[in-house]
């Protein structure tokens, strides 16, 4: 099986991370005959009053993506108000929770679960209160127009911060708005997103049976339904997937591909230089890679890992399946048949290696420009990484209860567990570091 490292004690992790321990005293010199004395360090503490009053029940605090602010809602006299660093807002009958917004990528756009929701650059607040029966938008404590319903209870800031938006409905008709301007009305509106540069916005909407992607304020064709929207890295080009009937066809910057019976998720992606396009489809019951509108060999299906592009853009892969078997396809050069490709195909910074998790029987071994390494029970999912000069690999993996961390090969001391993300390579690439643990401990160990 593929190891599912743990993700407990994520939160202290995080809090001792944002601690700063600096010897703040001078170093005294020592007296004769006897060694220096190291500075005694001291803790350098700033207190921002929260406004916390014992009479009020908090539904929940969030720190700043900075850790520098905080706010929470909090309820007064049968009133909510929302406090950030201590300034308490306008009182409502309920400040909303909403629902966590990302993109396909799992990328962060917004995130109002429990209420008050910080920008990226945490210089800005935003939430949803309801008031009268009517919700308002309130973006660094001024109100914007009263809606009957904000979708989600979801405020988008843009990337940059500087830009607001979010879908809300006005009797039976919803609008996009963006930096308070009221988009065109429509039956239903979707997906709403900033492009990467925070300059553009694009979101999916309905007008009767018809479904069509509005782009900076202009229609696009109109389709029975659009879905998977997707902006190039550099904001300039932008493709969906539109249903026509019973079939769909990929829309990039306008021109329609062929008819296809099914588009494997997340749809289209783009290559990190934004000039190249590539997404798995289906014909009949056969699966193959698009990319750059070339249709590649027919599989039965496609891996989970769906199709990577190489830093530089030069290479696309994707793992396939034919039969019982599995291999990944790198430029249309086909690899080693195995029982099983794990969900990580990992190309290095420079471009030039690949590495992939793969199963033969009931053994998992870490495959590295074509050549496998150690069997183990298990491949932490996830956990491949290469150093920043591409010269090393590191991942984790487990051999019955034990878990352990493998570095060029080299099988490193066995832990109760590994934290999940916290494998790293230095800047330089000459060591590695992770949180590991050993029954109630944890531990940070270094290599």
């Amino acid at each position: 099986m593929i190891f599912a490292v743990i993700r407990t004690i994520l939160f202290a992790a995080i809090i001792v991370i944002a601690l700063s321990i600096q010897p703040l005293c001078a170093e005294e010199p020592a007296p004769s005959g006897k060694q220096p004395q190291a500075p005694t360090p001291k803790l350098k503490i700033t207190e921002t009053p929260l406004g916390i009053d014992r009479r009020e029940t908090r539904e929940w605090l969030l720190v700043s993506p900075d850790l520098r602010h905080v706010a929470y809602s909090a309820e007064q006299n049968d009133k909510f108000v929302v406090i950030v660093d201590g300034v308490k807002g306008k009182e409502y009958e309920r400040v909303m929770p909403g629902v966590p917004q990302v993109n396909e990528s799992g990328v962060y756009q917004a995130y109002a679960e429990h209420g008050p929701v910080f920008s990226p650059d945490s210089k800005h607040t935003a939430y949803v209160g309801k008031r009268g029966g009517k919700l308002v938008a309130v973006v660094n404590g001024t109100e914007g127009k009263e809606y009957d319903d904000i979708k989600d209870c979801a405020i988008l800031f843009s990337p940059d911060s500087k830009r607001v938006a979010y879908q809300a409905r006005r009797g039976d008709k919803w609008v996009v708005v963006v930096d308070e301007a009221e988009g065109k009305e429509y039956d239903e509106v979707s997906a709403l997103a900033f492009s990467p540069n925070s300059t553009r916005t694009a979101y999916q909407a309905r007008h009767g049976n018809k479904g069509v992607v509005v782009v900076d304020g202009i229609e696009g064709k109109e389709y029975d339904n659009v879905s998977r929207l997707a902006f190039s890295p550099d904001s300039k080009r932008i493709a969906c997937v539109a249903l026509r009937g019973e079939r769909c066809v990929v829309v990039v910057d306008g021109n329609e591909s062929k008819e296809y019976d099914d588009l494997a998720e997340p749809g289209v992606i783009f290559s990190p230089d934004s000039k190249r396009f590539a997404y798995a489809t289906k014909i009949g019951n056969k699966w193959l890679a698009v990319i750059d509108g070339v249709e590649g060999k027919e599989w039965d299906s496609i891996g989970r890992s769906g199709l990577i592009f190489s830093p530089d853009s030069s290479r696309a892969a994707y793992a396939a399946r034919h039969g019982d078997q599995m291999r990944v396809v790198i430029s249309d050069t086909e690899g080693k048949e195995y029982d099983g490709i794990g969900a990580d195909i990992r190309f290095s910074p420079n471009s030039k290696r690949v590495a992939y998790e793969a199963k033969h029987d009931d053994k998992w071994c870490v495959v590295v420009d074509g050549t496998e390494g150690d069997e183990y029970d298990g491949i932490g999912e996830g956990s491949l990484i290469f150093s920043n000069d591409s010269k090393r690999l590191a991942y984790v993996a487990g051999h019955e209860e034990e878990m352990f961390v493998v570095v060029d090969r080299v099988k490193e001391k066995g832990y109760d567990g590994i934290l999940e993300g916290s494998l790293s390579f230095s800047p330089d690439s000459t060591r590695v570091a992770y949180l590991a643990g050993r029954g109630k401990n944890m531990l940070s160990s270094r290599a």
